[in-house]
């Protein structure tokens, strides 16, 4: 069985740089399409998903915490990681419905030649 290994990285740059490319794509998907409520529930998807990945990440692979009062938190079964992917998919899911309404903003333009 190989378990990951965590080694010390320089986490805190990877975090800005990662953190850096967010605020763009948002800066400039919100000068593409305005403020729109999909563009705000991306924005909240986005920043949920990646602060469970920073708790998981922290705690470290063998110690991820139990949130005791998330009823579908299991030891072993599910927890914050795989929250953090379910969220991140539909973070994603979202932020191509929103770039399907930019690119087509009626349905009707899918089928013209």
């Amino acid at each position: 069985h190989l378990a990951p290994v965590h080694r010390k990285t320089n986490g805190d740059a990877r975090g800005l740089v990662i953190l850096a490319y967010f605020l763009y794509a948002m800066l400039v998907t919100w000068q593409a399409v305005g403020w729109d409520a999909l563009l705000f529930t991306q924005v909240v998807l986005y920043v949920v998903a990646f602060a469970c990945a920073k708790v998981v990440d922290d705690a470290g692979y063998k110690h991820e915490p139990h949130v005791s009062w998330m009823p579908h938190h299991q030891y072993g079964t599910w927890g914050l990681h795989e929250d953090f992917h379910i969220l991140l998919l539909a973070a994603d899911v979202v932020s191509g419905v929103l770039a399907g309404r930019y690119h087509y903003p009626k349905v009707e333009m899918l089928f013209e030649r």
